[in-house]
C-alpha cells in the first residue's frame, strides 16, 4: 500500500510538472496488456504503471485545457528521426546509427524524437472539448514503410 501511494504521488507530481511547463504531452499508445504477456518483463512493466500514468496525464490535461496526444508505437525504434529512413535493429542494439544520414545517438533518444515529431504532425485539436478518444487515427510511421515491412522485422 505504501509503495502504491508513493508511485501515485510521484506520477501526480510529474504530470503536474509536465503540464506546468508544456501545453502538449505526446505518448505512445502502448499495448500494455499485450506487453504483460512477456513473463520476463511483466513485473517491471506492472511496476512502472504506464497505463495509470497515461490516465493521469489525460485527466490533468483535460482539467487544465492542455492536450495529451497518443501516437502509434509501430516503427518508432526502427526509423531515423533525422532522415525518416528505415534503419532496422534488434532489441539488444542500444545505439541508433543511421547509414543514410550518419546520425548516431542512443536508440531511446532517437525514438523519443520520432514520437515528438509524430505528435507535432498530428496537431492537437484547438477546442478543449476533444478527448484523445476523439483524436481519430493515431499518427503513425506505417505509411512511410514499404508493404513488406512488418513490426519487429529485422530487415526490409
Amino acid at each position: 500500500m505504501h509503495v502504491r501511494r508513493q508511485r501515485e504521488d510521484f506520477q501526480n507530481k510529474l504530470v503536474h510538472r509536465i503540464f506546468t511547463d508544456n501545453d502538449v504531452l505526446v505518448l505512445e499508445k502502448l499495448n500494455v496488456s499485450g506487453m504483460l504477456q512477456n513473463h520476463s518483463l511483466a513485473k517491471s512493466i506492472s511496476d512502472a504503471s504506464w497505463s495509470s500514468f497515461a490516465r493521469k496525464a489525460v485527466f490533468k490535461a483535460d482539467s487544465l485545457g492542455k492536450h495529451t496526444v497518443f501516437v502509434d508505437p509501430w516503427g518508432t525504434t526502427q526509423f531515423c528521426h533525422r532522415c525518416l529512413r528505415w534503419v532496422p535493429k534488434d532489441l539488444a542494439t542500444r545505439e541508433h546509427v543511421c547509414p543514410y544520414c550518419g546520425e548516431t545517438i542512443p536508440r531511446d533518444q532517437n525514438s523519443a524524437l520520432l514520437i515528438k515529431w509524430l505528435g507535432i504532425q498530428s496537431r492537437p485539436p484547438t477546442d478543449s472539448g476533444s478527448s484523445p478518444a476523439e483524436q481519430g487515427p493515431l499518427p503513425s510511421l506505417r505509411e512511410m514503410a514499404s508493404p513488406n515491412v512488418e513490426a519487429g522485422s529485422p530487415r526490409l
